[in-house]
């Protein structure tokens, strides 16, 4: 199938009602028999995902809020700590507060 759609293969899991049996007693395969071959499978797949993940470029900085440095950018511009320590608390700044 991942020929056809034209995507790598990263890996293939057992159907093994023993899988279904570890998880359901607390504990997943890979903890409850770390050398069977399931566990192989599942860690053989995870090693291939983060190896992929890896290799990706992804710019994930739109993830994350812009932050107005208002504080920096007053003291740049000649404000003194008299007028900073007068403003108001402004959550969006309170890591950049000194």
């Amino acid at each position: 199938m991942a020929a056809q759609y034209g995507v790598q293969l990263l890996g293939e899991l057992p159907l093994d009602i023993r899988i279904r049996e570890d998880a359901d007693g607390g504990a997943p395969t890979v903890v409850a028999e770390p050398d069977s071959e399931r566990a192989r499978a599942y860690f053989l797949m995870a090693r291939r995902t983060a190896a992929r993940l890896a290799t990706l470029n992804k710019d994930y900085s739109r993830a994350f809020p812009k932050i107005p440095r208002r504080r920096r950018m007053l003291r740049r511009e000649g404000f003194d700590h008299a007028v900073l320590g007068a403003m108001p608390p402004d959550p969006t700044i309170a890591f950049y507060a000194s």
